[in-house]
């Protein structure tokens, strides 16, 4: 069965879910896998990590992830690390 997209973007809309992970640049689509890919071990990588695999500056590194904070697409565990947001869609 093929996806309408117009009708998954007025589902969502419906039920008052974010849609911005489709607008996201580069470096946050990047730090977002980075964060995905780690939190299956639990562990968050370190700012010295993402600025070793992302070539970004420590300024650039701190503002996305204030970004992807405040959008919801990395949360705090139970042992204060940041990890990507696992969202469910069925």
């Amino acid at each position: 069965m093929a996806l309408d997209i117009n009708k998954w973007f007025k589902l969502l809309e419906k039920k008052d879910i974010k849609v911005n992970l489709l607008s996201k640049n580069n470096i946050e689509r990047k730090i977002f896998r980075i964060y995905f890919n780690t939190s299956i071990q639990s562990k968050s990588p370190s700012l010295k990590e993402l600025m070793r695999w992302t070539g970004k500056s420590e300024k650039v590194i701190r503002e996305t992830v204030k970004s992807l904070t405040e959008k919801g697409f990395l949360v705090m565990n139970k042992e204060n690390n940041l990890i990507a947001n696992r969202i469910k869609v069925k």
